[in-house]
């Protein structure tokens, strides 16, 4: 696996906006190969090899969806992600698949597909988050996801890194509760606690502290939106 970004899209769907989207993406990432099939195929190569080349070169996939996504071809009965020669089925299939970072790219009012709407090799793309990228806002948009891109290539990673701090803090919050908890036992008894409940019983006392607060802090940490690469719409 490279450190590439390759990006996917429908050329009946939002071909201008994966060309100014790869466009930015050169001009602010040169060290960073980034591939959008316009571009990125020399005339007589085969197509679907050089696909799976560069998605084997990549680490972060976009996937451009805008209104006409979901399209129908021509007397089809399904839309077209479910061809099995479709090329966006077959790109996101194989970046799933493979492990690599899969980021959905709404273009001004599209919306995420229904998992219902794609079939199971696709479904689990529904379920990440997305990235809004507006030609009103193009350039802030663009920003944002250039931090996203710069700041992590493992979605479970940067999630861990965002459910550290409050799982550390609460911990330390724990143990700032049990100090607390057990000075006002002493005023108000005038004993240790631990003429109570004996120093083992005592000393237990510090991992449980830990514990529920780490365990509070976590709980916090997983239900706050996760905004990695924006909400999903």
């Amino acid at each position: 696996m490279g450190d590439g970004i390759f990006i996917s899209y429908r050329r009946a769907d939002a071909a201008a906006m994966a060309g100014r989207i790869h466009d930015r993406l050169r001009a602010r990432l040169p060290g960073r190969d980034v591939f959008v099939d316009v571009a990125g195929i020399v005339p007589g190569k085969d197509f679907e090899q050089r696909l799976q080349e560069a998605l084997s070169q990549s680490r972060i996939v976009l996937v451009i969806v805008g209104e006409r996504w979901l399209e129908k071809r021509a007397g089809a009965l399904r839309t077209r992600i479910w061809d099995a020669d479709d090329f966006v089925r077959y790109e996101i299939a194989w970046a799933l698949a493979h492990g690599l970072t899969v980021i959905p790219i709404l273009v001004d009012d599209a919306k995420m597909p229904g998992r219902d709407e794609v079939p199971p090799d696709v479904a689990p793309f529904v379920s990440r988050h997305a990235a809004e990228v507006r030609n009103s806002r193009f350039d802030d948009d663009l920003d944002h996801l250039l931090r996203v891109i710069e700041g992590r290539t493992d979605p479970q990673r940067q999630a861990g890194r965002r459910r550290f701090w409050p799982v550390a803090g609460g911990a330390l919050t724990g143990l700032v509760v049990l100090l607390l908890a057990l000075i006002a036992h002493r005023e108000i008894t005038g004993e240790p606690i631990a003429s109570q409940l004996g120093l083992a019983g005592a000393i237990a006392l510090v991992p449980i502290a830990l514990f529920g607060g780490a365990f509070a802090g976590w709980r916090w940490a997983s239900r706050r939106p996760v905004a990695d690469v924006g909400e999903r719409r």
